[in-house]
């Protein structure tokens, strides 16, 4: 992918959403974040929920977090068309990815931020 655009500025990095030190160092000098990184197979979050939590939720919450501390100018967050009416742990917990995504902005001192609904 970073051959394909051939763009010395857009830069790729791995990392985990759930350590938020290895996102934070990650977002220095950026200007946009896409934070895409979910559990998104609803048979792998009903056996699993807790990691569906940490990762969805709290992975989001540090997402948001370190953007803020960097001073990210703009995040823009992927959701699923299961957060409008939820009603397995994948829809909720990225239902309440969402509440996170709304609850930072309102602390976001004028960073514009979206969340973006996908059907899967």
């Amino acid at each position: 992918m970073r051959n394909g655009y051939g763009n010395e500025k857009l830069k790729f990095y791995i990392g985990n959403v759930r350590d938020y030190d290895s996102i934070h160092s990650a977002m220095h000098g950026v200007d946009y974040v896409f934070h895409a990184a979910a559990l998104k197979q609803v048979p792998s979050c009903e056996f699993f929920p807790v990691e569906a939590v940490r990762t969805n939720i709290l992975g989001t919450e540090n997402v948001l977090n370190a953007a803020i501390s960097q001073n990210v100018s703009k995040i823009i967050v992927l959701s699923t068309d299961k957060a409008v009416y939820p009603v397995n742990a994948m829809g909720m917990s990225k239902a309440l990815m969402e509440k996170v995504m709304t609850a930072k902005r309102l602390v976001g001192k004028g960073r514009r931020s979206e969340i973006r609904r996908r059907a899967e």
